[in-house]
């Protein structure tokens, strides 16, 4: 008495460029084949020219045309709906088809049918109902809203089915679930998705299995649910896409600029030690050189030429050096002290000028030594009358005379720099400012790209909000691997958080928690204070105060909690039985090994034994095991909670660096999860009574000074209760747990393999315990 209806989906490559619509290839088929008992086969088709049909046949072949359509695809890139615009044919009769009225869009919200709304959502008015056809509707529970239910609806008798609770968007790893009504939960039931790819051509299949005694409307109903759940996948696959892109033309953008930004200052650190050069080698005496040199570069001017060279080369190594060896802070001494070594020697000699102007005397006049003219003119010469003296020399003193005036020591007494010193001085100060402007006109014209991650909640794009100056501070320190490491820049990621922890414990003023709560965070994120206690920020007495809110009661309710009860037919708490949660407000990433985890976690020396620090077996524990990244920013609520139901087994601090934990710092190299970290051993019971444990560690981050537990480590501690809290600043949450341990929802897994973060909020379900 059981029918199985497949639902079979191709789609072809799917690209999107500077905003254009481009067509999408789809072939969709349902058959219909009888188990059991001889049923009724279907296949729905849509061809890559958007033409949809309807075969139907006895047996297994569908072999009689019923229903054909053509329909224009329309793909909108921005919401990622999917709809078709009926343009054609109907060879049949459309009364006749299982497909009349079905449509392929995105449903429209909230049904006005007093029956449903009733029967599914218990009057908990914050559940979303959308109704795709007369007959068929699903709810979305608000607080949890990639779970949905499914209902189907006979009209003329108010017959309802409904289904089991079950994650919206589910891939080739999904959970089977079934419909029915109070008297039989298994009228329809739906297996996993399945997907494959041949010769370039990938698809996607759904097969559920229907009772052919059923009415024609729940069999249509049932159909539409199928297209739906292929649908909602695909819908997601396409903005993971999308999201996808962005981020990594983002990343390629920031690279590009920051290595012009690094050139410069690289070029800046080359000119400003070629001026150091200069300076010394005019200021200093020629140093004594190699007889074969000396006879190489002959007289003064030869050696002087010389001595620039050499220290202008010994200016340059000696910057690279130090900076190279001891990074930023090496860079920024050595580039002071040159400037005040050429400062200085300015200052001085204009100093020594001017005194030796008031004060023209003999003993102090400036005179450098002079080579002794002959008394007269050479053999076959006729002497100049004195008259006759050239213009450039007539503005010069007698302290070049006889001497090649382009490359002049300043002989102790601080003559004028010859003609080419000059000129190289000047052509260096220029290059100097023009590499300034240069500098400044990057960072104040630069505007990176928007950071995006996938909202599982609202199931669209979400831009992560980051002020701009700190998006070019980051993407200057973690566009490329492992700089921030090699720049030794930890130091400042350590004065800069002792810096957040003053300014943001002290007490405010009325004024102040306008612009520094109110304005900064509240409504630069729209962040809906209704949803903490106090909800007026005017409570708060300092911003980390505020920072460390808690939520109102009964704001994130429980998946477990929530869902269990969603369905008053047939659903029991025992299918939500082992649901693990999401500990915090994150973005949020799931790898299965640690080897996945390579996607996001750039380096190879990365281990869970060096996250860990060593302690005891743990890191056997937990290897080949699961891992949980959710990552928190500034404007999240910052406290976290116990994923399951578990006891504290152990506990350990962990001393390390606070570089940031966002997106880019993550992925750069820089090993920002050995930040300082605080470790908790969590042992649970599963329901079979086999005891594991999970490893939480709470990691701080640039500007979060302290990560603070607040559990009583004596007591058990249930699923969603407070372990914690962050002090102001972002930070993550990674959670290991033991081999196949971990069954994780299809959606984030999808995601995180891209990778593209998933937005999901504390007490969320994120996956189940395996049985």
């Amino acid at each position: 008495s059981k029918a199985t209806v497949s639902v079979l989906y191709w789609q072809g490559l799917v690209a999107c460029c500077s905003g254009k619509m481009v067509k999408i290839e789809v072939l969709l088929a349902v058959a219909v084949v009888a188990v059991g008992v001889q049923g009724v086969t279907y296949e729905l088709t849509n061809t890559d020219q958007g033409v949809f049909s309807l075969k139907q046949g006895s047996g297994s072949v569908a072999d009689t045309l019923v229903w054909e359509e053509e329909k224009n695809p329309q793909y909108n890139r921005t919401t990622f709906d999917q709809a078709y615009m009926d343009t054609a044919k109907v060879p049949g009769d459309p009364a006749t088809s299982p497909l009349q009225g079905i449509s392929y869009s995105a449903p429209a919200q909230n049904s006005t049918n007093s029956t449903i709304s009733a029967f599914v959502t218990q009057g908990n008015n914050s559940d979303r109902i959308y109704e795709v056809t007369s007959s068929t509707y699903y709810v979305e529970f608000y607080s949890y809203a990639p779970y949905i239910m499914f209902v189907t609806f006979d009209p003329s008798t108010s017959s309802l089915h409904e289904c089991s609770v079950v994650l919206g968007i589910s891939g080739p790893s999904g959970s089977t679930f079934s419909c029915g009504n109070s008297t039989n939960t298994n009228l329809a039931r739906y297996e996993q998705i399945l997907a494959s790819d041949v010769q370039g051509v990938r698809s996607t299949s759904i097969t559920f299995y229907v009772d052919d005694s059923l009415p024609q409307v729940f069999h249509t109903a049932y159909i539409d649910i199928g297209v739906q759940r292929l649908f909602r996948w695909h819908q997601m696959e396409g903005m993971t896409a999308s999201i996808k892109d962005k981020n990594d033309k983002r990343t390629k953008e920031a690279r590009i600029t920051t290595a012009f930004l690094f050139l410069a200052v690289a070029l800046g650190m080359f000119v400003w030690s070629l001026i150091a050069g200069l300076l010394f080698a005019w200021l200093v005496q020629p140093i004594p050189v190699h007889a074969k040199i000396e006879a190489r570069f002959s007289g003064e001017a030869g050696k002087v030429k010389f001595n620039t060279v050499i220290l202008s080369a010994i200016a340059v190594v000696i910057n690279f050096t130090v900076s190279g060896a001891a990074g930023f802070t090496g860079w920024f001494v050595i580039g002071v002290l040159y400037f005040l070594l050429i400062i200085g020697i300015a200052i001085y000699t204009c100093v020594i000028r001017i005194k030796h102007r008031k004060d023209p005397s003999p003993s102090s006049s400036v005179q450098p030594e002079v080579e002794t003219a002959p008394d007269s003119p050479a053999q076959g010469e006729e002497a100049k009358p004195d008259d006759e003296v050239k213009p450039d020399e007539e503005n010069r003193t007698s302290d070049s005379c006889g001497r090649d005036e382009n490359w002049l020591a300043s002989r102790g007494n601080l003559a004028h720099m010859g003609r080419k010193q000059f000129i190289l001085m000047l052509s260096y100060l220029g290059a100097m400012v023009l590499l300034v402007i240069v500098l400044l006109l990057i960072v104040y014209t630069w505007t990176v790209e928007d950071y995006v991650i996938y909202d599982r909640h609202e199931q669209q794009q979400q831009v992560e909000d980051i002020p701009p100056l700190t998006a070019k501070a980051v993407q200057f320190m973690y566009a490329w691997n492992g700089l921030a490491t090699n720049m030794k820049l930890h130091l400042y990621t350590k004065w800069l958080t002792q810096w957040c922890g003053r300014r943001y414990k002290a007490s405010l003023s009325d004024s102040g928690k306008d612009s520094q709560i109110r304005d900064a965070f509240i409504t630069e994120y729209a962040i809906d204070m209704s949803e903490y206690n106090p909800s007026d920020y005017r409570a708060y007495s300092s911003v980390n105060e505020w920072f460390i809110r808690h939520l109102a009661p009964g704001v994130r309710p429980l998946a477990a909690e929530r869902l269990a009860v969603a369905s008053p037919t047939h659903r029991a708490p025992a299918d939500h039985i082992g649901i693990v949660h999401s500990p915090a407000d994150c973005r949020m990433l799931i790898f299965p090994t640690l080897d996945n985890s390579r996607v996001w976690i750039k380096g190879s020396n990365f281990n869970y034994g060096e996250l860990l620090d060593g302690r005891g077996n743990w890191s056997t524990v937990f290897e080949q095991g699961s891992m949980v990244i959710a990552r928190l920013a500034p404007q999240d609520y910052h406290r976290f909670n116990s994923p399951i139901n578990g006891t504290i087994a152990e506990q350990w601090d962990i001393d390390g660096t606070y570089w940031s934990v966002n997106a880019d710092a993550a992925k750069s190299k820089n090993y920002a999860f050995y930040n300082l970290r605080r470790v908790v051993i969590m042992r649970y019971t599963k329901p079979s009574g086999a005891v594991k444990h999970l490893a939480y560690v709470a990691i701080g981050a640039t500007c979060v000074g302290s990560v603070v537990f607040t559990y009583d480590a004596t007591a058990p501690i249930p699923a969603g209760g407070e372990l914690g809290f962050m002090q102001f600043g972002g930070s993550t949450v990674i959670i290991l747990m033991e081999k196949d341990e971990l069954i994780p929802d299809d959606d984030i897994v999808y995601n995180s393999a891209k990778p593209v973060e998933s937005y999901i909020k504390v007490g969320e379900r994120l996956g189940i315990l395996s049985t």
